[in-house]
């Protein structure tokens, strides 16, 4: 499977009427790039990423935190993730 290295995409400021046309990497290849850390490391925030691309790209995949220490994965992700991501994080670890 070939996978696309970087698109154009534009960006526009929230905050300034500046609107730019940058070259990002693809969700694919980031997908990719995730997949990788998955293999060679064991952190919670990289279990996430991987099911966040995966909607992005309408893939339906179940995260799985099994080989993670539950309460170390709620500190992590409730520290990088806004609240009202909280909710999923709680179901997926029942």
């Amino acid at each position: 499977m070939s996978v696309s290295k970087s698109v154009f995409k534009v960006l526009k400021s929230e905050t300034t009427p500046f609107t730019a046309l940058v070259n990002v990497a693809s969700l694919e290849l980031i997908l990719r790039e995730k997949l990788d850390a998955l293999k060679n490391r064991k952190v919670a925030r990289d279990v996430f990423d991987y099911w966040y691309i995966n909607q992005l790209l309408r893939k339906e995949v179940k995260p799985d935190f099994s080989g993670h220490d539950k309460s170390g994965v709620l500190a992590e992700l409730h520290r990088l993730l806004p609240k009202s991501h909280w909710g999923i994080i709680d179901i997926w670890l029942e």
